[in-house]
């Protein structure tokens, strides 16, 4: 292959080229200043309580009083890092419920090791799309 710039003898790659993550195109790098980037915002998190301040003014909640699917998460994200389940389930069920249906289906690919087609991506997407859509609603209107 003309265009490829790997040493495929050592393993490594010539100097001055850049890294990609396996088959996604992005480089590592990304993805480590991703993690490091959540990371820090985790610790701030953990340590400034949402429902005391040191966050900026909700602009949707602020303009229709509304209340935003986006505060509530942070509150529960910040009840989660403190283990306080009850609590956050309170501020946001669906921040609570929701990671541990994507793990659970995540784990469930990677057994079947399988490419699932697109369509089930899109259609998984589209579910939880109408999903928090419907409970921002569900949260405005109960």
């Amino acid at each position: 292959m003309a265009n490829d710039t790997s040493d495929s003898r050592s393993g490594t790659s010539p100097p001055g080229t850049v890294k990609k993550a396996p088959a996604s195109g992005i480089p590592a790098s990304a993805f480590v200043a991703a993690g490091i980037v959540s990371v820090g915002l985790l610790v701030y998190l953990h340590q400034v309580d949402p429902s005391e301040g040191g966050y900026p003014a909700c602009p949707l909640h602020a303009t229709t009083g509304l209340l935003c699917p986006g505060c509530g998460s942070l509150r529960a994200l910040h009840d989660l890092l403190h283990l306080r389940i009850q609590e956050a389930f309170l501020h946001n069920a669906l921040i609570v419920v929701a990671p541990p249906l994507l793990v659970a289906h995540l784990l469930w690919r990677g057994l079947r090791k399988t490419r699932e087609s697109g369509a089930l991506d899109k259609a998984l997407l589209l579910g939880w799309l109408l999903v928090i859509l419907g409970w921002g609603v569900i949260r405005n209107v109960g």
